[in-house]
């Protein structure tokens, strides 16, 4: 028997997938678009990753990160983030697809599992035996945000699950839910009321 290896693509690549599909399992983790924006807003005016430093022609020569500090309100940086990179992330995120192999998690409900019930079921749908399900939560809880330590400097630097239902600016609610109707669709989220 082959010995069972476990892949993370941050970008949805599985090459491997295209011949001997069966042979995998996978799952996609999907997050409210109004929090990712409200993250990434907020990441981008620090990160030290090199996209961010690079020249852009359509800032004027700025880099992203230049370009989304020049901004003078938080507003105006979550704004700037939902029509920029969070647009092409979200968009991947909204259209990424699933192979028979493969089923759609939304990160809310894992970062909201504290009794690990939603991560038995992950498990078990990834083809994890019970005897191995003792391992899984080992890791699960050695690394994940609810159990774990958040880094200084990290990406994560909020927690916090469904931020967006106080932080996310009221002026541009509705156009973040327009544009990303389709993520919000495809993973259950309700709309505000804006």
């Amino acid at each position: 028997a082959e010995t069972p290896h476990i892949f993370f693509s941050a970008y949805g690549r599985f090459p491997e997938l295209k011949d001997g599909r069966a042979r995998f399992r996978g799952m996609h983790v999907g997050r409210d678009p109004r929090d990712m924006i409200l993250s990434a807003a907020a990441y981008h005016t620090w990160s030290d990753e090199s996209w961010l430093h690079e020249p852009v022609e359509e800032f004027g020569g700025r880099t992203y990160q230049e370009q989304i500090n020049s901004f003078d309100s938080e507003e105006e940086r979550i704004a700037f983030e939902m029509r920029n990179n969070s647009s092409k992330i979200i968009g991947k995120m909204a259209s990424f697809e699933l192979y028979d192999c493969m089923f759609d998690v939304r990160y809310e409900d894992m970062r909201r599992d504290k009794n690990l019930l939603a991560w038995h079921r992950i498990c078990l749908k990834l083809g994890f035996s019970p005897e191995e399900l003792p391992i899984c939560f080992r890791a699960f809880m050695k690394h994940s945000l609810q159990f774990g330590q958040v880094r200084n400097k990290a990406h994560i630097q909020d927690t916090s699950v469904t931020r967006w239902q106080n932080k996310f600016p009221e002026e541009h609610l509705a156009e973040a839910e327009s544009r990303f109707a389709s993520a919000l669709e495809r993973f259950g989220y309700a709309r505000s009321n804006a």
